[in-house]
């Protein structure tokens, strides 16, 4: 093996004897390498990103706790929204699920946008573990919540749809056919399909980005026009791919590099005015245009406030003034953030929080569904009067504690089981 040093090894010894520590230097990415040993820049943690899903899972759980509220026979008439159940061109569910398509997209693309070639069996494992142990895990605990302690009736379904459930498509699919169904619901099962064709779109959008959003267009509207599946074509999968590739496109042209942020700061701004207006004035076009009209605006608003609340200001020395030209050109990779400025962060643990929460909300979207009823009907009170505010808002103050508690447990069940 040659004594020679590599320009790699150079960049994190330079990086080291100038002052740059071990996290610094992973920010850096300067010494990330893909599955054929190819040096690109390892993505750096985008708090923004943890401000969209957190307001995605949010919108979500208040939608849903609102519909049992206001449509269950026993409450109806004794209770009001909390917050908001809908805006001018759809609901807070449309909105939540539109934005985590989006985020989805775009945080894929953050990760393997630049990497020369992607590793197909590292990605699929990786998309594996992150959804199927945890929702096992919570389908186990639900069904012996619901059957053996509940005593609930189990579902007079196919046995072969246990496969459906296995999947991870049950809920997707249960509005065609009788399954097994109790948590997830369809948005899960649209997801996987979408992280199935996810390295199909990356080349796509890689290699033919004018091509492909074309082509995106065309197969939309031929599809949306000639639709007649029994599934709701707000739930197939082909017609969320807009909002996919639109996270995609985000990732890869306009937040790639922190000169990508700045030059298009404005245009994140503006996507949050636009929401505004979007939240207020009715829309005459089809539900699928109101649902991205919406979405796509608020994600670039929510991805502005997450820049304004983590802002770098760091004045420390540019880490361009310490490379020489070759070694700038290999550390720049996809993250030229890390050669212009060291973002200064919150407090640690406030930061760690927030991107702990982000994760802990895939396990809380498992299960915030399964308890809605039973918080809204046997945990109130009993329908006899109406609901004032504070009782309303109390009733979910304990609902979210009890999903975050249940939500909890299996997520640290689910981390000791993969130790």
């Amino acid at each position: 093996m040659s004594g020679r040093m590599t320009i790699y090894e150079k960049i994190d010894n330079k990086l080291s004897s100038t002052g740059f520590d071990a996290e610094e230097r992973r920010i850096s990415g300067a010494l990330h390498r893909g599955p054929a040993g190819e040096p690109y820049a390892r993505p750096e943690h985008l708090y923004a990103f943890d401000l969209v899903r957190i307001i995605a899972f949010l919108s979500i759980i208040l939608f849903h706790f609102n519909v049992e509220l206001t449509t269950n026979p026993f409450t109806a008439d004794l209770a009001r929204p909390i917050l908001a159940l809908s805006y001018a061109n759809g609901t807070l569910g449309d909105l939540g699920v539109s934005l985590f398509f989006i985020l989805s997209g775009a945080s894929l693309m953050h990760v393997h946008g630049d990497e020369e070639r992607l590793d197909l069996k590292s990605y699929y494992r990786k998309r594996f573990l992150g959804i199927y142990p945890l929702f096992w895990l919570a389908y186990l605990a639900v069904s012996f919540y619901h059957y053996v302690i509940l005593h609930y009736q189990v579902p007079d379904a196919p046995a072969w749809t246990i496969i459906l459930t296995i999947l991870g498509m049950d809920g997707m699919l249960y509005e065609v056919m009788p399954d097994f169904y109790l948590l997830g619901e369809w948005f899960l099962g649209c997801l996987i399909l979408l992280y199935l064709v996810f390295p199909i779109l990356r080349a796509l959008v890689k290699k033919a980005p004018l091509a492909t959003i074309a082509g995106c267009g065309v197969v939309t509207a031929i599809v949306w026009n000639i639709y007649a599946l029994p599934l709701s074509p707000m739930h197939f999968f082909v017609l969320r791919i807009p909002e996919f590739l639109f996270g995609m496109y985000f990732a890869r042209y306009l937040y790639r590099t922190p000169l990508d942020r700045k030059s298009f700061r404005w245009l994140f701004g503006a996507g949050l005015l636009l929401a505004v207006v979007v939240w207020l004035v009715p829309l005459p076009v089809p539900h699928i245009l109101q649902t991205w009209a919406m979405g796509v605006p608020l994600f670039l608003g929510l991805i502005y406030i997450g820049d304004l609340i983590w802002k770098p200001e760091s004045e420390k020395r540019p880490l361009a003034e310490k490379l020489g030209t070759e070694e700038k050109q290999i550390a720049s990779g996809s993250q030229a953030a890390s050669l212009k400025k060291t973002p200064v962060r919150l407090h640690g643990h406030l930061e760690a929080g927030i991107a702990f929460y982000a994760k802990f909300t895939y396990a809380l979207f498992l299960v915030h569904h399964v308890f809605v009823y039973r918080f809204v009907i046997q945990w109130t009170g009993g329908p006899f009067t109406p609901f004032s505010n504070a009782q309303l808002y109390w009733v979910f103050l304990k609902y979210l504690i009890y999903i975050h508690i249940w939500a909890f447990v299996l997520y640290q069940v689910n981390r000791l089981i993969h130790r």
